[in-house]
């Protein structure tokens, strides 16, 4: 009866160290649950801001094409206004030619 009252308490420790083995696999399965969790929350937190930066570039783009055609526009008028400068310098030179022509026709040419 004493192998049979051995085996019992070899079982039993052994019952008694798989229980023991099943209580720290459970807890690190709870902490892998816990690392799972908040890693899937801080991934959720990443997508919010690619999401939200994805949305900032695409504003971000639409401003500078907005930039861009106002630049475009302000050449396009710069050059016009330039255009237009030289046309009001030449009449002038136009007009200091006829001004200086009537003087010299009525006081005679000046040297």
């Amino acid at each position: 009866m004493t192998r049979l009252e051995e085996a019992h308490f070899a079982t039993s420790q052994l019952i008694t160290s798989l229980q023991a083995e099943h209580l720290a696999a459970s807890n690190r399965m709870t902490r892998i649950e816990e690392v799972h969790i908040a890693a899937s929350q801080r991934m959720d937190k990443i997508e919010s801001a690619i999401e939200s930066n994805a949305a900032s570039i695409k504003e971000l783009n639409t401003a500078v094409a907005n930039i861009f055609n106002i630049v475009s526009i302000s050449q396009q008028n710069f050059e016009v206004i330039q255009k237009n400068f030289e046309v009001v310098v030449s009449q002038i030179k136009g007009l200091q030619s006829e001004s200086r022509n009537i003087l010299d026709h009525l006081f005679g040419i000046q040297e």
